[in-house]
């Protein structure tokens, strides 16, 4: 199937229309018998998606991305640090410095990239299918 965001997408048959033709052909190698086939196929149109929201934020994800970051570059900064300056208090007291402009710089990069980069992260709700073998029950449970 097609990316959403292409062209081929509106010329492309649905998950649905494409189950539906899974099911006829095993119908017709008789892999199913009608009353299997009957219940199949009322399932597959009785289907109906489940929308949940957005699992992060762009800013969280930015969040993590930078103290990501943070926690793998503070050793090897701390390291450089003291041996250029050969002071434990004065390489931590760098570090420190350090540490808060480059969190603020790289959450900064990030926060505008997941927002209004290329492939930002889209907080629109993202719909939930059913998983393999999961048969859908509707509320009415």
């Amino acid at each position: 199937m097609p990316m959403p965001w292409t062209p081929e997408v509106e010329s492309a048959p649905t998950a649905k229309s494409l189950r539906l033709a899974q099911l006829e052909q095993l119908r017709q190698d008789g892999t199913l018998d009608t009353a299997q086939y009957d219940a199949q196929h009322q399932l597959i149109l009785d289907e109906a998606p489940r929308v949940t929201e957005a699992g992060i934020s762009s800013a969280n994800l930015s969040l993590i991305k930078a103290l990501a970051d943070q926690a793998t570059a503070a050793v090897p900064t701390f390291i450089g640090n003291y041996v250029v300056l050969g002071s434990l208090p004065q390489a931590t007291a760098l570090l420190g410095i350090q540490t808060t402009v480059d969190f603020v710089h790289d959450y900064s990069i990030e926060l505008a990239w997941n927002v209004w980069g290329p492939q930002r992260l889209r907080e629109e709700p993202t719909i939930d299918f059913p998983a393999a073998g999961e048969v859908p029950t509707g509320d009415s449970d």
